[in-house]
């Protein structure tokens, strides 16, 4: 009897030791896939020193908590070219809530709601809006409103960030060469 209910605890201790070891592999397997999140807009300034510093443009992507449209670019779109890694050191991608009570720095170091920013760019503010923007806070590509087809997004939306960095590229090298 005794040899049979010692038998019994190590078969589950053995049990619980396997389950361990399956939670502990699930757990490093989530930290390895973890998904790059979109950074909110805190403080347009110092993203501008920061795209400046590295020469890309910064993307800007205009939303709100309650925007289906918005959750459906960022699922779709935004948050898989972000862990593609295609345009790491090409751009700096930063969301702003315009439905939010939390105040940002603008450009000039100025506090405002993200609505009030918003409206500097856009006067009759749609969400989602693209925003692709160099360090002293000018559109450099055009501006996506809104998501006419979810598929061709992507390849609209890479184009003009491919061309602002570009331009930021080219307005970079000429004020390298006036230094």
């Amino acid at each position: 009897m005794y040899q049979f209910s010692k038998t019994i605890v190590l078969f589950f201790s053995l049990c619980i030791v396997l389950l361990l070891l399956t939670m502990c592999q699930a757990i490093a397997s989530e930290q390895l896939e973890k998904k790059p999140d979109l950074i909110l807009l805190e403080d347009m300034q110092k993203e501008a020193a920061l795209t400046s510093k590295l020469c890309v443009p910064l993307v800007v992507m205009v939303s709100q908590f309650s925007c289906m449209h918005c959750e459906k670019l960022r699922e779709k779109v935004l948050l898989p070219l972000l862990k593609s890694g295609e345009f790491d050191g090409k751009a700096q991608f930063r969301e702003l809530l315009i439905d939010s009570d939390e105040l940002v720095t603008d450009i000039n170091g100025n506090t405002a709601t993200g609505m009030q920013l918003a409206k500097r760019y856009i006067e009759n503010v749609l969400t989602p809006t693209m925003l692709i923007i160099d360090p002293s806070g000018n559109e450099v590509a055009k501006r996506i409103v809104g998501i006419s087809n979810i598929d061709f997004y992507s390849l609209y939306f890479e184009a003009e960030i491919n061309a602002a960095y570009l331009k930021m590229s080219k307005m970079c090298l000429q004020n390298a060469g006036e230094k």
